[in-house]
């Protein structure tokens, strides 16, 4: 299997004409409550997803929550995975 496969959610649309992105899929984006996202009709049957507009506060890639977050590599990271991070690349190299 590779990694598009892997990658593939299945989602119902609801009376509305909705969807739900999953919560995973959000993180692994840097997407949150409050952003502002574009659609955009690709190709055939296919669609682009994309953030536009980033809410006012920021939204940790690894834990989900609204924390104080730094930015690395244009990820926000909250200062407690930071820090978690930190420590384990600490144990391994020291090992």
């Amino acid at each position: 299997m590779n990694n598009y496969e892997e990658s593939l959610i299945s989602r119902r649309i609801d009376e509305a004409g909705r969807i739900s992105i999953p919560r995973e899929m959000q993180i692994k984006n840097g997407w949150g409550i409050g952003d502002i996202v574009t659609l955009h009709n690709s190709d055939y049957n296919k669609v682009v997803i994309r953030r536009t507009e980033r809410r006012s506060e920021p939204l940790c890639i690894i834990c989900g929550k609204f924390k104080n977050c730094i930015v690395v590599n244009s990820s926000d990271i909250c200062e407690e995975c930071a820090a978690l991070i930190a420590g384990k690349y600490t144990e391994y190299f020291s090992t």
